[in-house]
């Protein structure tokens, strides 16, 4: 589904019939959900980052803060050094209310490096 509305996007269609296909082979639960997830991001919902973060009191708090009131999706916390740790986060967005965008400044504005990985 994801896939053809991505193309229907692509090519500027409307006013026409479409059709998918859509095979249950070697498809489970756990397998689905890996799929609803990755529909999330091409819908631009979902934001997918890392950020650094320093290793000290107070730091993840500040973090939290940057992201707001968004729903995390997904969430890594990695010790690195004594001066600093990785987070790898799932973030869910609006496309039009709350874009990646806004998120990703709102973490570079409190001085949290971004990596971008949607």
């Amino acid at each position: 589904v994801a896939g053809i509305k991505k193309y229907v996007e692509q090519r500027g269609i409307s006013g026409q019939t479409l059709v998918a296909i859509d095979s249950g082979a070697n498809v489970n639960f756990d397998r689905l959900r890996h799929v609803a997830e990755r529909a999330e991001l091409g819908e631009g919902r979902e934001a997918i980052i890392a950020v650094t973060i320093p290793e000290q009191p107070g730091s993840f708090k500040a973090f939290c803060e940057a992201i707001g009131k968004r729903q995390i999706t997904e969430f890594n916390y990695r010790y690195h050094t004594d001066r600093e740790a990785h987070i790898f986060v799932g973030v869910q967005t609006h496309p039009e209310n709350d874009p990646r965008s806004a998120l990703i400044t709102s973490l570079t504005g409190q001085g949290f490096p971004v990596l971008d990985l949607t």
